[in-house]
């Protein structure tokens, strides 16, 4: 148990390194811990000089830029092609006005030390009862060298209640009590207070490392959600009237496609285009912040703007994609090594293949020769600015639509118990009665060989299947690897003729 000092300093430790990065500490950082620096102003964030006039002036306004300049290292704005060829200059995008957003959450499988575990367990029990109790000195712990606050109540992710919730640094982390077969022991969500502060795979090489320290090794990471985004110095409005013009839009989108307007002023606030496993979201980040909480406010203000007195610019946009666990799958996005090394190119994916607004009404067929809209090359040249790395190890758009998605082969032992419930079904319709396990026996064969013909082909069929579509055998070692293999083999199955393959 912790004497009262320690409980004390917990308290005040949370209070302090909470407006800190979700890092380990360095020499260097414990060394010189100076107040970082405010960054000098974007003299000019961008001009709209010569553009056409639109719906309103208001909308066509860009006002400059409170961020400071700069950006990744390899990146520069000058290297970048301006937003538009109609006489938008080029936009010096601000320090960090891009990047992940919070929100981003993954579950690790893999297994605790016995003893350890047994440990936490009691530290994390005797917090959260002090929680639920009220006393809040006595409800924070030490986990891998951070103080975090445990929660009163656990939490559900999917189909598993999770007894422990802690939070720290933006971070909360989500702790099974009893992790047993396909239940990840562990969850994690990093929010916007974490990735304001801290490059989000720095947090999540941080939180291996908590995670090792506390005795869970790590087997398999899953990520379930990651929202990317940039923000720009424009009015909302302008999107709307881009999204209005005409017939512009073009995107791969089946599910939704919403505006919300204020009540209070009839303004568009929020436009979200959704589908299943992506979702486009535009808002006003301006009002966003101004409704937001004070402390939210405070951070938006001290981090994306330099300074916690900065009025927060009128004309803010930010621009969202939202990825879920069924995108980043198809695209071979399962960890963080793989998102890291596949971030420009999910973007890029998104804003050209899934969703775009043309520069003028498309006609069929000719869609991809339409350049895009003023407005959508800036959002793409943003995110370009904000998410590209000259790597040669990162994958390319056409290495992610190339991507094979090999689905795991089902549980024999699922589908044999399957079986013989269907199997059991039958014959208690059709038996009167069962008095040994011979005489089950003896039907169930009965009625396998009835069917054996039809089941020999359906086997032969779904063998052959299995290696096509789930590259999967017994042996690992593929028998088809050409159509002629695949033709050949259906042939003794009895009906290669109405096969067709393209």
């Amino acid at each position: 148990m912790y004497t009262s000092e320690q409980l004390e300093d917990y308290a005040e430790r949370f209070a302090r390194e909470n407006s800190s990065p979700f890092e380990v500490p360095t020499e260097f950082d414990l060394e010189f811990s100076e107040e970082p620096q405010i960054f000098g102003l974007s003299a000019e964030v961008a001009s709209h000089a010569g553009r056409p006039a639109g719906p309103s002036a208001d909308s066509q306004s860009i006002e400059n830029g409170t961020g400071p300049e700069g950006g990744r290292a390899n990146a520069s704005p000058e290297a970048l092609a301006p937003a538009s060829n109609t006489g938008l200059t080029k936009y010096h995008f601000p320090r960090n006005w891009g990047g992940y957003d919070g929100g981003c959450e993954a579950s690790f499988m893999g297994e605790w030390d016995e003893k350890q575990f047994e440990k936490l367990s009691e530290r994390l029990d005797h917090a959260r009862q002090a929680a639920d109790d009220g006393k809040t000195a006595l409800s924070y712990v030490n986990f891998g060298g951070f103080i975090w606050s445990v929660r009163a109540s656990g939490a559900g992710i999917g189909f598993f209640k999770y007894k422990f919730v802690l939070e720290s640094h933006g971070v909360k982390l989500y702790i099974h009590s009893n992790p047993k077969n396909s239940i990840p022991p562990v969850c994690v969500r990093f929010g916007f207070e974490c990735l304001v502060r801290t490059d989000l795979f720095s947090a999540v090489e941080t939180l291996r490392k908590c995670l090792y320290d506390e005795g869970f090794k790590i087997k398999e990471e899953k990520i379930s959600r990651v929202d990317m985004q940039v923000m720009i110095p424009v009015n909302i409005s302008e999107f709307v009237a881009a999204l209005q013009a005409g017939p512009r839009v073009c995107t791969r989108c089946r599910g939704g496609f919403q505006m919300y307007a204020s009540l209070k002023t009839g303004k568009i606030e929020t436009i979200t285009i959704s589908s299943e496993n992506c979702e486009l979201c535009i808002y006003d980040k301006h009002r966003q912040v101004l409704v937001s909480d004070p402390v939210y406010y405070d951070t938006f203000c001290k981090e994306f703007l330099g300074d916690e007195m900065a009025l927060v610019p009128k004309n803010l946009t930010r621009v969202e994609f939202r990825f879920k666990r069924g995108f980043l799958r198809r695209y071979g996005v399962d960890n963080f090594d793989d998102l890291q090394k596949s971030a420009y190119a999910l973007v890029e994916i998104a804003s050209r293949d899934w969703f775009r607004i043309l520069a003028r009404d498309k006609v069929r067929g000719s869609e991809n020769e339409i350049p895009d809209a003023p407005i959508w090359a800036h959002v793409r040249a943003a995110f370009e600015y904000y998410f590209y790395e000259t790597d040669s190890k990162n994958k390319s758009m056409s290495d992610l639509k190339n991507n094979r998605v090999v689905r795991p082969a089902p549980s024999v032992d699922r589908l044999i118990k399957q079986a013989m419930g269907c199997l059991s079904s039958a014959a208690s319709f059709m038996l009167e009665k069962v008095f040994s396990v011979s005489q089950l026996v003896e039907y169930y064969t009965q009625v396998v060989t009835q069917e054996a013909d039809e089941t020999l082909t359906k086997v032969s069929e779904k063998q052959i299947y299995n290696q096509i579509v789930r590259g999967f055998t017994r042996s690992k070692s593929p028998d088809y690897t050409t159509l002629d293999e695949i033709q050949e083999g259906l042939a003794p199955v009895g009906f290669p003729e109405f096969w067709e393959f393209s």
